[in-house]
């Protein structure tokens, strides 16, 4: 082979080896980068400090950014109140205590009576602010729109502190009688509860005199000219009716009603019976009854003269005269007990003073001496 011939061959091969290398170091450069590539892109998708969340509170001056929200407000209430009764929220009244809040704002945070005429005053505000027979979040509404003159976004708190405006007084035969303050629409059966309910002595008649100013914030305009009807001051209703849920007996209250529980009306069994006693008239009683609930009569009692004593309505005594035994065989009514009605059953004096005769000989018997003939 010719010098020429081997010097080519060498060239190309040479040339081959370069090339084939050159593929081979492109093809590791491309690896690598496709790696560094893969790499890298996975930090870049969930890196912390570059992601932005929209939901996210910023965590510096709040007051800042309070300065370019419009007014709101914050309403508290002490009492629940059930969600979409609008009748039953408290509305504010005279003599209330109010407790007001404005968020971070101690100097304009204030507690105040409502006054006579249904006004507070707070600081900044120039003039006073009407309160009567609103709610708290309408108060709060209103106090936060006085503010937004001077704040930027006033959170403002209203909660009544003391009920004073809605006074109802219970008495008579209940357990712990006084005045108690309303803060919802209460039925008479709630009221008398706030009292600890009816005792021992009450009788079946519940009064309920409307002596106070009815609620200002459910009349009318034109009702406040109209004559008082007298006959609407006063009413009764039965307790029995009332403790057992009927609606007619159990009425809503108004502001300065006074629910009166009356004892119940009393009767009298004396004479010769077993125990002479004073009987509380809680239900239809008879003069058989009411004997029996004093122990029934003794013996020498007159049966047919039972004497059943009333007052008339033109204060006169009245006197009645009962045969018991004829009562007893359904020969005649039994009578039906009113209040105050005395019962008195006679004992049969002759046969009284022979008895006593007889016991005073016969116990005598014994301390007589024995004369010893001689």
């Amino acid at each position: 082979m010719s010098l020429y011939y081997q010097q080519t061959r060498f060239i190309c091969v040479a040339a081959i080896a370069i090339f084939a290398t050159i593929l081979s170091v492109n093809a590791q450069n491309k690896t690598t980068n496709d790696k560094k590539s893969a790499t890298t892109a996975t930090p870049k998708q969930t890196n912390p400090e570059k992601s932005v969340d929209a939901n996210e509170t910023p965590s510096t001056n709040t007051t800042e950014e309070t300065l370019t929200t419009p007014a709101q407000t914050i309403v508290t209430t002490t009492t629940p109140q059930i969600s979409g009764d609008a009748a039953n929220t408290y509305l504010i009244g005279i003599g209330d205590q109010l407790d007001i809040q404005v968020f971070n704002q101690p100097k304009y945070s204030k507690s105040v009576r409502v006054t006579e005429n249904g006004f507070i005053s707070l600081p900044r505000i120039d003039q006073p602010i009407q309160t009567l027979c609103k709610s708290e979040n309408q108060l709060s509404t209103e106090i936060a729109g006085y503010y937004a003159k001077y704040l930027r976004q006033p959170y403002v708190s209203v909660f009544v502190k003391e009920y004073k405006s809605q006074p109802v007084a219970v008495i008579g035969a209940v357990e712990k009688p006084g005045q108690f303050y309303i803060n919802h629409k209460t039925r008479l059966l709630e009221a008398i509860a706030l009292a600890g309910g009816p005792t021992t002595k009450a009788g079946t008649r519940i009064q309920v005199a409307r002596l106070g100013k009815a609620n200002l914030c459910e009349k009318k305009a034109d009702e406040f000219e109209e004559e008082v009807d007298l006959s609407k001051l006063l009413s009764s209703y039965n307790l029995r009716k009332t403790i057992n849920g009927d609606e007619k007996a159990n009425p809503f209250m108004q502001p300065g009603d006074i629910i009166s529980i009356l004892e119940a009306d009393q009767i009298y069994v004396v004479g010769n019976v077993k125990d002479p006693k004073t009987i509380l008239l809680k239900e239809t009683k008879t003069l058989t009854s009411a004997i029996n609930e004093a122990g029934g009569m003794l013996p020498l009692s007159r049966l047919k003269q039972i004497k059943l004593v009333r007052q008339t309505d033109d204060g006169k005594r009245e006197e009645t005269i009962y045969d018991y035994n004829a009562i007893a065989k359904r020969q005649v009514d039994d009578p039906i007990l009113q209040a105050n009605d005395v019962i008195d059953v006679p004992i049969d004096g002759a046969k009284k003073t022979r008895d006593k005769i007889i016991t005073a000989l016969t116990s005598g018997l014994s301390s007589l001496p024995f004369l010893i003939p001689r």
